[in-house]
């Protein structure tokens, strides 16, 4: 059997992925793809290594818990803002803008509506003084003898 057949039959993909390297690197890259794609499904089905893994990542959480506990209570003595006292903060500031919002938008509502009442006043002050110039003039045809 020559070199070349036995390098079709390794049952070692990695074998083959490097002879073919300077060959076909295109074809060394797809096969190695699927060998560890197949590996890694294969460790992800394996409950040997699930149960493990599960326990590992839960005393990790646990242990980011405890530390993110004990830095906030350090800050918190060294009377440092805590990521808490930050979040605190950013929620009132964010009611604060909304209150400011409302108060804006209620402020132009009220400037509209004192412009169309300035307006009015203006209508009624032109309306007034026409008024008084007709009454000045009818009032001083009254005194005045007709006949003059």
């Amino acid at each position: 059997m020559s070199v070349a057949d036995k390098s079709q039959k390794n049952p070692f993909p990695f074998a083959n992925l490097l002879e073919g390297l300077g060959k076909r690197p295109g074809d060394a890259l797809r096969l190695w793809e699927t060998w560890a794609a197949t590996q890694f499904d294969q460790l992800a089905r394996n409950g040997k290594f699930l149960g493990p893994m599960g326990k590992a990542m839960e005393g990790s959480m646990l242990f980011r818990a405890s530390v993110n506990r004990m830095v906030e209570e350090s800050m918190h003595q060294m009377r440092m803002p805590t990521l808490g006292d930050v979040q605190g903060l950013h929620a009132r500031l964010d009611e604060l803008e909304r209150t400011l919002d409302r108060l804006d938008s209620r402020l132009d509502r009220f400037e509209a509506q004192s412009d169309a009442l300035a307006g009015r006043l203006d209508d009624f002050a032109t309306q007034s003084s026409a008024l008084a110039d007709r009454l000045e003039g009818a009032l001083a045809e009254t005194k005045t003898p007709e006949g003059k």
